[in-house]
């Protein structure tokens, strides 16, 4: 009997064990406090994504402002060189159709206690195309002669001309070159010429433009002038003794940075004859600006003046007066 009873107190421990053990396998209840293992997954994997996306940015932004730092130093490492701002200027000089240029120079000269004053004052325009033309007013004072005033037209065929020295108001006489042609200044310009001297210029950027600046010999200032400058000096310019000693000169020229056109030039000039052959010096300062860069299509005479025009040839079709 007491075998029976523990039999059927064994048998209930059995059944108990086993009823728990399939209560620990159910199904986790949803609406308890615990979050599901799914749910924590996905939301571990939006925070790490979350913290990617927030590197790639700050990685994003450090490489933009890498590469404004180094664009900006790109910037202010870059140097233009003399020699690239003339060539370019060269070469955009040479394409013009036409030009207005404007010029003054001051002169004084000293020779055996006496001082002599001279200002120049010239404003010529240029027609660079065929047909070439070419149409200039000159001013000359000066202390020790009477003022002159003259005025020129110079056609393709034919020079009007006007003088304060003459007689007649306004003459005419035929082109001496049988034709209207480019001043060789212009026309025979070199790129090697008006490069050789630009390793001794040196540049200032301003806004909007490059201001170059050289102390040299005078004729090697020359050699970087644009032609019709040239052109125009020799009416400037004053004759001058063959054996000075030149004791100064500088030169400056301001070009413009985004068509290469030179827009003004400044140009200084002492000299002096050697002691043994007295006293003699002189100084010349010019200033020239340029302008008005292919906007004339014609430079025409007015119709009053070839209507008073006077021919001034001799038997032999010679010109009786010149510029």
């Amino acid at each position: 009997m007491k075998r029976f009873i523990l039999l059927i107190m064994l048998f209930c421990v059995v059944l108990l064990v086993a009823c728990n053990q399939n209560d620990s396998n159910a199904p986790v209840n949803s609406t308890s406090g615990d979050v599901p293992i799914k749910e924590v997954t996905r939301s571990a994997q939006n925070d790490d994504k979350e913290e990617s996306d927030t590197t790639d940015l700050e990685g994003e932004a450090e490489t933009t402002e890498e590469a404004e730092s180094t664009d900006d130093n790109d910037g202010e490492d870059m140097v233009i060189d003399a020699e690239t701002i003339l060539r370019q200027s060269f070469e955009a000089m040479a394409d013009l159709n036409s030009v207005h240029m404007n010029g003054r120079t001051d002169i004084k000269e000293i020779m055996d206690g006496q001082t002599v004053v001279e200002e120049k004052k010239l404003d010529m325009t240029m027609l660079l195309k065929e047909p070439y033309s070419k149409h200039f007013a000159l001013e000359i004072q000066s202390n020790a002669a009477k003022p002159i005033v003259s005025e020129v037209y110079e056609m393709s065929d034919v020079h009007y001309i006007h003088s304060s020295v003459h007689e007649v108001e306004w003459g005419v006489v035929p082109n001496p070159n049988g034709g209207q042609q480019l001043s060789p200044f212009i026309q025979d310009a070199q790129i090697e010429a008006h490069l050789m001297y630009s390793d001794q210029f040196e540049v200032i950027e301003t806004e909007g433009e490059y201001v170059l600046t050289f102390s040299g010999e005078y004729d090697q200032i020359r050699s970087s002038l644009y032609g019709g400058v040239k052109d125009m000096l020799q009416m400037l310019e004053k004759e001058l003794p063959m054996d000075l000693e030149e004791m100064n000169s500088s030169y400056e020229m301001v070009i413009d940075q985004d068509t290469a056109f030179v827009k003004e030039y400044q140009i200084h000039y002492e000299a002096q004859v050697p002691e043994e052959q007295g006293e003699y010096n002189i100084s010349i300062d010019t200033a020239i600006t340029l302008d008005g860069f292919n906007e004339l299509n014609e430079i025409s005479v007015p119709q009053t003046i070839i209507d008073e025009a006077v021919t001034m040839v001799d038997n032999d079709g010679n010109a009786l007066m010149g510029n």
